[in-house]
């Protein structure tokens, strides 16, 4: 992530190439006079932009670098008007000299509007103010991006090394989507979980006099379903009126009467409604909106007068073009969380779902018979037959590196997208005081976590480069999916010393090294390997406090 001053104004003109909106801010340049911000810039870069006047002291907003149009020549940016705005601006007019010198917030001349900021000591302070909140923020926006992808596809699986806190980010994606506590359940996969726990299966009971006997019982993921159709709409409106409209024809008028025999004729207006004609002198007496006609269906009209005369209407409209209520999702979301989604028996668990959870297939059109569909009980909603509602969506999370990964079969892999969750990611969960339980270390300790934690996943894999050192390159047989994610070094708040200081060698010892070793088993000289991972985790204190 780097950090650039942008000054939207530049060669004096008066042109703002700077344009906030409803969704977000663009940032325009010039290739000839911007070419930093044309060539160097990258997705993700943090941009403080400056008000837009040479003589103004004020940072006008911070964001994100998100969407680049090199064609339209503008970054989208994600726009934040944050506190942190005055105090930024504060620290660049009380040190013009440390930006280039200068006056105001265009000190770097009238052909550079834009410099990258380094590390003397004002400028890294300025980074160092942003960066917990901006990964903070790049958080939300990668959560936001895996819940519409959750929206459109239905079923999710996080992947990724172990301790990157896929189960965490889970729940996160859940309550972006909209979820409550309520419509969220949680459940861990294991060799013994099967059909039975899931979906449906016997169970002993014993009555009054001791007699043992077995009844049906609802597994966890269908008592869910049921839960969620509790909050979903069968009575919604369904878009036939708008195919009305247009059997009709943009000002043409058609003639009906009503079930009684009054005569009115029916003409689209402008705004997409309907005007009524009625009587001998053929006077508008109102106009049919698809809301007034939703509210007669659903037996709740929306005016008094609508009653009588205008019922009649409403029925003979629902006859002539075959108006319809559906069902379709238009309500509360419930998300069902799988973890360790691999480590159970897959066609076992879900046996005929796997065609029920196809996102082509929610709702009644993918009703399919149960394993003990012929005792279900009269009454349950699921008598004819099990379906997922269309307001049921699955996450499932998995270790890429298990040994049961080539468990899941294709059919089952196919109706789920894939997303990777790296350990790089997941350092964003040490500057979050929730991860922490209120043992969070000060910033000068999560720096040094950071530093290990780079130094040990780049031994354990990374992409070499042609200027590496023997001694710099990674463990033979490893990949990224061995890394370890910050979940692991969190258990360093259980290691505080007396004098304030943290114990990092009992890290390695108790957690990170048994782990590395299930990672080696059946290589040649393990303890070797061993040796050089431990060596690149001390050597990650350098810039933080040594054990």
């Amino acid at each position: 992530m780097n950090y650039w001053l942008v000054n939207p104004k530049n060669e004096g003109s008066s042109t703002d190439l700077s344009d906030k909106t409803s969704d977000g801010v663009y940032m325009g340049w010039d290739e000839k006079i911007c070419p930093k911000f044309y060539n160097e810039v990258k997705k993700g870069d943090v941009i403080i932009v400056a008000e837009g006047s040479h003589r103004n002291n004020k940072i006008h907003f911070i964001g994100i670098a998100e969407n680049l149009d090199k064609k339209e020549q503008y970054w989208q940016l994600s726009y934040s008007n944050h506190s942190k705005n005055d105090e930024i601006s504060d620290i660049i007019k009380n040190n013009p000299s440390d930006f280039g010198g200068g006056e105001s917030l265009n000190p770097w001349g009238p052909t550079k509007s834009i410099i990258k900021l380094g590390n003397n000591p004002f400028e890294a302070k300025v980074k160092s103010i942003l960066e917990s909140y901006f990964t903070e923020i790049k958080m939300k926006v990668k959560i936001q991006h895996f819940s519409e992808l959750l929206s459109r596809t239905h079923n999710l699986i996080l992947t990724g090394a172990p301790g990157t806190g896929k189960t965490y980010l889970a729940k996160q994606i859940a309550e972006a989507l909209g979820c409550t506590d309520n419509e969220i359940e949680f459940v861990q996969f294991h060799p013994s979980y099967d059909y039975t726990d899931f979906v449906e299966g016997l169970r002993p009971i014993q009555d009054d006099n001791g007699n043992v006997g077995f009844e049906r019982k609802d597994g966890v993921f269908k008592a869910f379903c049921k839960k969620a159709l509790e909050k979903f709409d069968t009575n919604t409106f369904d878009v036939s009126f708008d195919k009305l409209l247009m059997s009709i024809g943009d000002g043409e008028t058609k003639d009906l009467h009503t079930p009684s025999g009054k005569k009115f004729s029916i003409t689209p207006n402008s705004k997409g409604n309907l005007r009524l004609i009625t009587g001998a002198d053929s006077k508008e007496n109102g106009v049919l909106t698809k809301e007034r006609i939703k509210a007669e269906f659903l037996g709740s009209p929306i005016d008094k007068w609508w009653k009588g005369y205008y019922c009649g209407v409403v029925n003979c409209l629902k006859e002539e073009f075959n108006l319809q209520t559906v069902s379709i999702n238009t309500n509360r979301p419930f998300v069902f969380i799988i973890d360790e989604i691999n480590r159970g028996e897959i066609s076992k668990i879900f046996g005929e779902l796997f065609f029920s959870i196809d996102p082509g297939y929610r709702g009644e059109k993918g009703r399919v018979q149960t394993q003990y569909q012929n005792i279900v009980e009269d009454g349950d909603i699921f008598k004819k037959g099990f379906f997922v509602p269309e307001n049921v969506y699955i996450i499932g999370t998995m270790n890429d590196i298990d040994r049961s990964v080539e468990s899941m079969d294709f059919a089952f892999r196919r109706r789920f997208a894939f997303k990777e969750v790296t350990a790089t990611d997941s350092q964003k969960m040490l500057d979050s005081d929730d991860a922490w339980d209120s043992k969070k270390p000060n910033d000068e300790i999560i720096t040094s976590i950071k530093d290990r934690m780079d130094n040990l996943n780049n031994k354990i894999w990374h992409k070499p480069t042609n200027e590496e050192k023997d001694e710099d390159k990674y463990i033979e047989g490893l990949s990224s999916a061995y890394h370890i994610g910050a979940s692991y070094f969190l258990k360093l708040a259980n290691y505080k010393k007396d004098d304030g200081t943290y114990d990092f060698d009992k890290l390695w010892e108790y957690h990170l090294e048994g782990l590395l070793r299930e990672y080696l088993r059946g290589m040649t000289d393990v303890e070797t390997k061993i040796e050089e991972l431990h060596k690149a985790y001390d050597n990650g204190a350098a810039n933080g406090q040594q054990p």
